[in-house]
Protein backbone atom coordinates (compact mmCIF):
# COMPACT_ATOMS: atom_id res chain seq x y z
CA UNK A 1 0.00 0.00 0.00
CA UNK A 2 0.99 3.59 -0.01
CA UNK A 3 2.01 3.36 3.68
CA UNK A 4 4.60 0.58 2.68
CA UNK A 5 5.85 2.80 -0.54
CA UNK A 6 6.45 5.90 2.56
CA UNK A 7 8.55 3.52 4.62
CA UNK A 8 10.77 2.26 1.50
CA UNK A 9 11.27 6.03 0.46
CA UNK A 10 11.98 7.20 4.68
CA UNK A 11 14.23 4.40 4.73
CA UNK A 12 16.01 5.59 1.52
CA UNK A 13 16.38 8.76 2.60
CA UNK A 14 17.94 7.32 5.40
CA UNK A 15 15.38 9.16 7.95
CA UNK A 16 14.39 6.19 9.91
CA UNK A 17 17.46 5.44 11.72
CA UNK A 18 16.19 3.31 14.94
CA UNK A 19 18.75 1.90 15.57
CA UNK A 20 21.63 4.78 14.87
CA UNK A 21 22.30 7.10 17.48
CA UNK A 22 23.58 10.24 15.79
CA UNK A 23 26.82 10.88 16.72
CA UNK A 24 27.85 14.20 18.48
CA UNK A 25 30.07 17.16 16.69
CA UNK A 26 33.03 15.42 19.24
CA UNK A 27 32.35 11.90 18.04
CA UNK A 28 31.99 13.14 14.53
CA UNK A 29 35.77 14.89 15.20
CA UNK A 30 37.32 11.63 16.86
CA UNK A 31 35.83 9.28 13.97
CA UNK A 32 37.39 11.63 11.54
CA UNK A 33 40.49 11.57 13.28
CA UNK A 34 40.58 7.98 13.71
CA UNK A 35 39.84 7.49 9.70
CA UNK A 36 42.70 9.82 8.63
CA UNK A 37 45.31 7.55 10.81
CA UNK A 38 44.33 4.65 7.92
CA UNK A 39 44.87 2.25 11.07
CA UNK A 40 40.42 1.78 10.93
CA UNK A 41 38.37 0.64 8.02
CA UNK A 42 34.90 2.49 7.36
CA UNK A 43 33.46 -0.96 8.60
CA UNK A 44 35.99 -1.02 12.11
CA UNK A 45 34.83 2.87 12.97
CA UNK A 46 30.88 1.43 12.47
CA UNK A 47 31.55 -0.99 14.95
CA UNK A 48 33.32 1.47 17.30
CA UNK A 49 30.73 3.65 17.07
CA UNK A 50 27.87 1.70 16.83
CA UNK A 51 26.94 3.05 13.54
CA UNK A 52 26.07 1.82 10.16
CA UNK A 53 29.00 1.84 7.24
CA UNK A 54 26.53 4.85 5.46
CA UNK A 55 26.80 6.80 8.55
CA UNK A 56 29.92 6.36 8.81
CA UNK A 57 31.16 7.48 5.03
CA UNK A 58 28.36 10.59 5.81
CA UNK A 59 30.37 11.63 8.46
CA UNK A 60 33.63 11.71 7.02
CA UNK A 61 32.06 12.99 3.66
CA UNK A 62 30.52 15.64 5.87
CA UNK A 63 33.18 16.77 7.37
CA UNK A 64 35.48 16.68 4.60
CA UNK A 65 33.65 19.11 2.78
CA UNK A 66 34.69 21.85 5.72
Amino acid sequence: GESAAMVMFAKAQGMLKCRQPNLSPKQQRALKRMHETGEYTISALGELFSVSRLTVCRTINRTAAK
